[in-house]
């Protein structure tokens, strides 16, 4: 007879092997493997978050990870305090066509904020600013739409969209804040394959 009670055993994630760095499709951007506040690199693999503890004694290393995403990781960045960890996925087979952005919290790998569906297709690039106050966003879809997103809640636990504009066809590699006066000057500047672009905040 079969017996469809619960096995009296459970498995926990301990350890993951390898680490996502490209992709046959040209979709993963540079700059996915950041060093943490605690000194600690953080990076994706696959779908999920993965922070290497070194050891302080010699011994072995262990692992934390981040699993708010169902779907791999495109890109990744970390605010200047190197404290909050932004990552954005490809659209799953769940959330229509889709890409989401998900905050983190690069001590303890906790979840602060989601943006779910924020993008058409996925999201290719993310930054956040020298003041670590806003992030910038860049969709997969045909005009590879840019998003501001900025912290209105303290610590990144509520954001907003403040502001939104599309760009060329050109696949989009990077997007990086510029120092400077950004009222005056160029804010942003992104990038691919056939272009480049310069933004100004208004």
């Amino acid at each position: 007879d079969l017996d469809n009670s619960n096995p009296a055993i459970s498995m926990n994630l301990q350890w993951v092997h390898g680490y996502t760095c490209g992709s046959t499709c040209n979709t993963r951007v540079s700059k996915n493997l950041w060093y943490a506040s605690d000194g600690n690199p953080v990076y994706p693999a696959a779908a999920l978050g993965v922070k290497l503890i070194k050891s302080q004694t010699g011994g072995s290393p262990s692992q934390q990870f981040y699993r708010g995403h169902n779907d791999d990781i495109l890109c990744m960045a970390v605010d200047p305090e190197r404290r909050y960890v932004a990552t954005g996925q490809v659209a799953s087979k769940s959330s229509r066509g889709k890409g989401s952005i998900s905050i983190w919290d690069s001590r303890d790998c906790r979840e602060l904020f989601r943006m779910n569906g924020c993008h058409q297709r996925g999201v290719t690039s993310l930054a956040f600013s020298p003041d670590g106050t806003q992030l910038i966003s860049v969709g997969q879809d045909n005009k590879n739409t840019h998003k501001l997103w900025t912290d209105v809640g303290g610590n990144w636990c509520r954001v907003q969209c403040t502001a939104t504009a599309t760009s060329d066809q050109s696949t989009v590699f990077f997007s990086q804040w510029l120092q400077g006066n950004h009222k005056s000057q160029c804010a942003l500047v992104s990038g691919g394959a056939k272009s480049i672009n310069f933004w100004q905040i208004e």
